[in-house]
């Protein structure tokens, strides 16, 4: 008896045919079941395909597609924003000031000081942040930080700082943003 699973590839430009192993720029793609494929590539290559297959039709149903241009509003009289902005600001003067930082990784360094520096402007000037400026400018920075230090005390305050911004925007962004944010911790 022969079984065939139809995997329509929504991610992929192109779909192993894997009775002939030759790759196509195929849409659709099938996954006979009756021949005998050996060694894990194979098993991988199956198991990402029905995966992502699951997902973008699952995925789909139960939650919102994310808009990764939605603005995070920033509210003067909110207090999370003030103390995302006092958490920020400390960060950055630690960071600034981190005389080691300087020595050893000074482009990293000055990488995170511009984003910051762009990002901390940026919230005190403007009545909304868009997520993907929030997540370039802010968050990859302080996570570049986080992992360069650990537990040292620029660490701790890049830390302290991502999590004030991260709070600050769950209380004030919309479903979108707080589903965007569940995905990075």
């Amino acid at each position: 008896m022969m079984m065939t699973l139809a995997l329509y590839l929504t991610r992929r430009p192109s779909a192993r045919n894997w009775q002939t192993g030759s790759w196509t720029s195929a849409t659709q793609c099938s996954l006979d079941t009756t021949s005998k494929p050996t060694g894990s590539a194979w098993l991988a290559e199956a198991y990402w395909k029905i995966t992502s297959e699951w997902m973008s039709v699952e995925f789909a149903k139960d939650y919102p597609q994310p808009d990764v241009w939605q603005p995070i509003p920033v509210e003067r009289n909110n207090p999370s924003v003030e103390r995302a902005e006092a958490a920020l600001d400390k960060g950055i003067d630690i960071i600034r000031s981190d005389n080691g930082y300087n020595a050893t990784h000074p482009e990293e360094r000055r990488y995170v000081l511009d984003h910051l520096t762009a990002f901390a402007k940026r919230m005190k000037e403007d009545a909304q942040i868009g997520w993907m400026y929030f997540k370039t400018f802010a968050l990859e920075p302080l996570d570049t930080v986080i992992k360069r230090f650990g537990k040292a005390a620029t660490g701790i305050a890049a830390a302290a700082a991502r999590e004030a911004l991260i709070r600050w925007a769950r209380e004030s962004g919309g479903e979108i943003i707080r589903f965007l944010l569940s995905l990075l911790t």
